[in-house]
C-alpha cells in the first residue's frame, strides 16, 4: 500500500479510469481527500465512462459497507448529481 500512497493523486485518477481490471488498491487514495485532490476528482469524474463510473461508485460503497475508517461521503454526495443513473443508485 506504500507504493500506491506515494503515487501522485492525477496518476491514481489515470490509472482508475483506464487501467484494467480496476485497480481496487487505489480506491483507498480517494479517502479523506484533500481539498485539492477532492476539486481534482470533481473535475475528473464526469470525464470518466458511464460504465467505469459505475464500477467505481459500486465499490467505494463495498468498501466503505466492509472497513468504517474509510470516508467517502464527500464523492458520494458529489456522485448524486451525476448525469448517469446507475451511478447515482
Amino acid at each position: 500500500m506504500t507504493e500506491e500512497l506515494e503515487l501522485p493523486f492525477l496518476t491514481v485518477l489515470n490509472e482508475l479510469a483506464t487501467a484494467d481490471p480496476l485497480p481496487l488498491e487505489l480506491l483507498y487514495r480517494l479517502s479523506d481527500l484533500s481539498a485539492d485532490d477532492f476539486a481534482a476528482f470533481c473535475e475528473w469524474l464526469p470525464q470518466t465512462a458511464d460504465e467505469r463510473r459505475r464500477v467505481l461508485m459500486r465499490h467505494l460503497a463495498d468498501i466503505s459497507e466492509e472497513n468504517f475508517v474509510v470516508d467517502f461521503a464527500p464523492i458520494f454526495a458529489f456522485a448524486m448529481n451525476d448525469v448517469y443513473a446507475p451511478v447515482r443508485q
